[in-house]
């Protein structure tokens, strides 16, 4: 007779906090448009840069894409407990980081 019992769950492993995270950042509806290699400031610092940029007419406001790096682990509650700025030409641009997209994040929109 084959026994039908489950085989022993492996024990979970606690995520490691990584140093750098792919982050999506969103300007205001007046910051001019993001190419790519603008600075990416997390309470006065320098953590990245944008590694590619658009013009989001949905949301009304600049999208760039970006890694960020933070020697403690770059965690939710990093990204949302400070405040965050992109230096566009010179010029210091308050930002929304995410780690989701801003637009239809769970995917629900989708088409197929």
């Amino acid at each position: 007779m084959v026994s039908k019992a489950r085989p022993p769950q492996r024990p979970r492993r606690r995520q490691a906090r990584r140093a750098s995270r792919f982050c999506r950042l969103s300007c205001g509806i007046q910051s001019p448009l993001l190419f790519r290699e603008e600075l990416i400031r997390y309470d006065g610092g320098i953590v990245g840069y944008i590694s590619s940029g658009v013009r989001n007419f949905t949301l009304g406001s600049s999208i760039g894409l970006g890694y960020v790096n933070h020697a403690g682990g770059v965690s939710r509650g990093w990204i949302d407990s400070g405040s965050w700025q992109i230096e566009i030409d010179g010029e210091l641009f308050d930002a929304d980081a995410s780690l989701q997209a801003f637009f239809d994040p769970k995917g629900l929109r989708t088409k197929i």
